[in-house]
């Protein structure tokens, strides 16, 4: 009776807390991290892409701002600089 009280408490009891505690330490921060870095690219992407609309968007180019007589080659939009820099520096901080 003592043994199957004891089988019945770790099958029971301890064995589903064990594997909680391997699946949240091994498997679901290792997902989380996969998500972030997979979220990261993504965001990476959406920015080239943004950028090669832009330098080929002959009206936005074609409204480029001068500033003290100096015109830049290429503009590009708030939001796909903001974006650019952005990725950047999440991409240098997790690959």
């Amino acid at each position: 009776m003592k043994d199957a009280l004891i089988a019945g408490l770790i099958s029971g009891i301890i064995s589903p807390l064990m594997l909680s505690l391997i699946q949240h330490k091994v498997i679901w921060k290792r997902q989380k991290t996969l998500e972030i870095k997979y979220s990261i690219f993504n965001d990476a992407i959406r920015a080239l892409s943004q950028l090669s609309t832009d330098a080929l968007d002959l009206a936005l180019q074609s409204q480029k701002p001068t500033s003290n007589g100096l015109t830049p080659t290429i503009h590009f939009r708030p939001e796909t600089t903001e974006l650019i820099e952005k990725s950047r520096g999440l991409v240098m901080a997790f690959f």
